[in-house]
């Protein structure tokens, strides 16, 4: 079964182009509170970093691209509409208003200046705090392992429940290929122990990039 096939379009507000040469753009989609399937697009390679690092960072329950625009007073003075990349939402209710932006210029004077006018316009009607995010903001194994936890979002029911039944029984930290090969489950599963770890069922014992070499504790071991 492919689980993208009844997703939920995208929410966006601001039409993103489907194909550009000078930019890395596209859809995917992310598994929603009530477990349907919500797509969201992103214009840009950091959009994109951004996006998986926000989703899978806990406490996440939401995220929207492009919201409808704020209007904003320029350095000239005159009145012009701003789109927001993105509004995270926690679980605890906080909505944080995202402006994804490459360093070099989100140190410029003049777009520092417009983001307090936004933020200004913005909160907290549209969220509680604006954030500017540059690829100085995105650390290389969150990335990592965003990027896998996204790979291995749609569950296997059958294969799950076996890796979770397993973890029950895991004493002593362990690589995830021995686990996977002492449970008898096979490497097939490595997926679902993303899963399990992603869910808070098994811990990674170092924060690193996860692999089959990773070592994972079970809930009985934390």
């Amino acid at each position: 079964m492919n689980y993208d096939d009844n997703y939920r379009p995208s929410r966006g507000h601001r039409k993103i182009v489907k194909r550009s040469p000078y930019h890395w753009v596209g859809q995917t989609t992310f598994t929603a509170a009530d477990g349907r399937q919500q797509a969201f697009g992103f214009g840009s390679y950091l959009e994109y970093q951004t996006s998986l690092c926000c989703i899978y960072r806990p406490g996440f329950l939401d995220l929207e691209e492009q919201l409808a625009p704020v209007l904003v007073r320029k350095l000239s003075g005159a009145t012009a509409p701003h789109w927001l990349d993105f509004r995270l939402t926690l679980k605890s209710g906080k909505r944080i208003a995202l402006a994804v932006k490459p360093k070099k210029f989100a140190e410029r004077y003049e777009f520092r200046a417009e983001m307090l006018a936004v933020a200004d316009a913005a909160i907290p009607a549209v969220a509680d705090e604006l954030c500017v995010v540059t690829e100085q903001n995105i650390d290389p194994i969150e990335f990592h392992n965003a990027k896998l936890f996204h790979s291995a979002r749609f569950p296997e029911p059958v294969m799950d429940e076996a890796v979770a039944e397993a973890l029950k029984s895991l004493r002593t930290p362990t690589m995830i290929r021995q686990f996977l090969a002492e449970s008898g489950i096979g490497p097939a599963g490595f997926y679902s122990v993303v899963r399990a770890v992603h869910k808070g069922l098994a811990k990674a014992a170092s924060n690193e990039r996860i692999g089959a070499a990773t070592v994972i504790c079970g809930k009985a071991i934390h």
